[in-house]
Order: structure tokens, then sequence, then C-alpha cells
């Protein structure tokens, strides 16, 4: 992700399956719900099936992030939570 780039880029994603995810380099947040969690290098975290949840690049080099999903068919749902 480029510095200063959301995914997704407006609103939040939900997924109908729970999610794991490792920073490999960069710095963010990930917002879930109402809640904001930092991301370094080595950091992994976990998002539950149908938890809102959006990443934020807040340094100023790209963030890398190694995704893993039980299934290679996943459903993005937009969600608004305004």
């Amino acid at each position: 992700m480029d510095p200063g780039s959301a995914s997704p880029v407006t609103g939040f994603v939900k997924h109908d399956m729970e999610e794991a995810e490792y920073v490999i380099s960069g710095r963010g947040i990930i917002e879930c719900e109402d809640k904001k969690y930092d991301l370094k290098p080595g950091v992994a975290f976990y998002v539950r099936e149908g938890v809102a949840h959006r990443v934020i690049n807040t340094g100023d080099e790209q963030l890398v992030l190694l995704n893993v999903f039980p299934s290679t068919h996943v459903k993005r749902i937009p969600v608004d939570l305004s």
C-alpha cells in the first residue's frame, strides 16, 4: 500500500470468512469497527468473519502485508459505519 492510502479507499470492508494478516514492512493502523491498532513489521493480526475493518498506511514507505484466508473464494462486502 502506498503512503497515505487506505484499503478500502473509502469506508470499511468485511469478509464472509476470517482473515489473518502479517506486516512485512511499513507502518500503519488497522481500524476494526471502533478500535484502532498500530501496525509495524512483525505484527500479526486476526479479523473475525463479518467484522468491519480497514487498513491505513500512516508511514512514509510502502505498507506490505501478507493476507491469509481459509479459502480462495473470499467475498468483500463494503460497509458504511457513518
